[in-house]
């Protein structure tokens, strides 16, 4: 179950927030700042739902965080973060 769970969310987190905002226009700090505040806001329903708002506030930093860390890893094995590889001229 488990891995499951973390196979949807980095599909989910990394490939769709971040090529969506790839396509929109946005470089890779921005890539890497939606997917942050996305895993952290999916995070937070926790405690939203249990209407611990601050246990759910502190969820979201920690692991909007958590978000920020893995896009950067993301980014970095792919190409978002790359030099491109264009000839000077």
């Amino acid at each position: 179950m488990s891995v499951a769970a973390a196979i949807v969310e980095k599909a989910f987190f990394r490939r769709f927030v971040m090529s969506r905002v790839a396509g929109a226009g946005g470089g890779p700090v921005l890539e890497i700042l939606a997917s942050g505040v996305v895993f952290g806001c999916a995070h937070m329903i926790w405690g939203v739902v249990t209407g611990h708002w601050r246990t759910g506030l502190r969820v979201a930093a920690i692991t909007g965080a958590l978000g920020l860390a893995l896009g950067v890893v993301f980014c970095c094995r792919t190409a978002c973060c790359r030099p491109s590889s264009s000839p000077t001229s």
